[in-house]
């Protein structure tokens, strides 16, 4: 399969672009303000998204979904407005779209470009249904115009280097460490009493130990094992440059920086990734970002939130996450993909801003095994948001 990738540059007023497979094509200039507000009002949209799937009246999104993707094919359009260079966008835009059902996108952005690309809408907006399709495990296939439904797309750090996740040698032997929220774990714990996530759960603690709770506690096992560690997860309050693990144990984007100092890797061998699970951990903020402290040596990027997100669904579409990593063994990328697609809509909150080829297969992880297809998006999704100050 092809990948496309498409590198993106920040100045104050614009943003250079080039798009690129085996050769480059010329680049152009687009407006740095029109995309940072279609990019605003996409995750205001989103925000909109959540507080119905809150309320319990998911059911009724379908006017919600034709403003999102009215939002992403405006994105799309200042994607390729040009202001100045040498690149015609039009003429890039007619040799991509060639490509358009069978690549892979991968954006490789400066740090101060905090853009939901993935949230790019390729067709008329105007043809969306009203009404959501009824049949709510498939309803992804009527927005499949969404890039992150068609492509596998990730967005990179361009510190990163492309061998950061990993030759001949993955995350397969590596390690995991957990830092929580511990009594918003354990209440969005309880409500999956009883489910097929339960066994993985426990086994989670098995493989990986009780979970953190403290960055004291984080700094010193990092300091440890690091060079050890494949996946660092959090689950927890958090906003565009904080992270809540309690009412007075939190951690500045800026710090984490500091924390995750870089560790010695054998040669070819993975990059830990980062999963932010908190809300709008992908917004970026000017007290401090999150793709910057997870861009150090020995990390291969983050997956993170695009907005708010509810406390039940986050963790479920984590486990699930989990369980194509370590389980199925699949790559990054495609888990990903498989997950925009059968958790739609509210998967749309989450963004790849990691290297797509990371892999960490585990032998002795067990399955999840569900009686028939299930949306978590038309689930319990929760009550609450994983935002600083709801609870934390």
């Amino acid at each position: 399969m092809k990948t496309i990738r498409v590198e993106i540059k920040g100045s104050e007023r614009e943003l250079k672009v080039v798009w690129s497979d085996e050769s480059r094509f010329p680049s152009y200039f687009i407006n740095r303000k029109l995309v940072d507000d279609c990019a605003h009002d996409i995750r205001r949209v989103l925000r909109e998204l959540v507080n119905t799937a809150l309320e319990g009246k998911l059911d009724s999104c379908g006017p919600i979904l034709k403003r999102l993707a009215d939002q992403g094919a405006h994105l799309k359009d200042a994607l390729f407005a040009k202001t100045g260079g040498e690149g015609d966008p039009k003429r890039i835009r007619s040799y991509f779209d060639e490509f358009r059902d069978h690549s892979k996108l991968r954006f490789v952005v400066s740090d101060d470009v905090f853009v939901p690309w993935g949230l790019i809408y390729s067709a008329d907006p105007r043809q969306l249904p009203d009404v959501l399709p009824l049949d709510t495990d498939n309803a992804w296939e009527t927005y499949g115009a969404f890039w992150n439904l068609s492509h596998q797309i990730s967005t990179v750090y361009h510190r990163i280097p492309p061998d950061a996740a990993g030759g001949k040698l993955n995350a397969s032997p590596l390690e995991m460490i957990r830092l929580v929220h511990p009594e918003t774990l354990a209440a969005a714990t309880e409500c999956l009493s009883g489910s097929p996530e339960e066994s993985f759960i426990d086994w989670l603690n098995e493989f990986s130990g009780e979970p953190l709770t403290t960055s004291n506690e984080l700094s010193e096992e990092w300091r440890k094992k690091g060079s050890k560690t494949g996946l660092l997860y959090f689950y927890c309050h958090a906003s565009a440059s904080l992270l809540a693990l309690g009412k007075e144990e939190k951690i500045k984007a800026s710090r984490l920086f500091l924390m995750l100092t870089d560790v010695e890797r054998e040669l070819g061998s993975s990059g830990c990734l980062v999963l932010l699970n908190g809300c709008s951990t992908a917004t970026g903020s000017e007290s401090g970002e999150f793709v910057q402290a997870t861009a150090r040596n020995g990390l291969c990027g983050f997956v993170g939130t695009e907005a708010d997100v509810p406390d039940i669904f986050a963790l479920r579409f984590s486990i699930s996450l989990l369980r194509l990593l370590f389980r199925q063994g699949l790559p990054l990328g495609e888990a990903m993909q498989l997950l925009y697609r059968a958790h739609f809509p509210l998967s749309l909150l989450y963004g790849l801003y990691a290297l797509p080829n990371f892999k960490m297969k585990k032998e002795q992880a067990p399955d999840i095994v569900s009686q028939q297809p299930k949306n978590f998006s038309f689930s319990q999704v929760g009550t609450n948001r994983l935002k600083v100050g709801h609870g934390s």
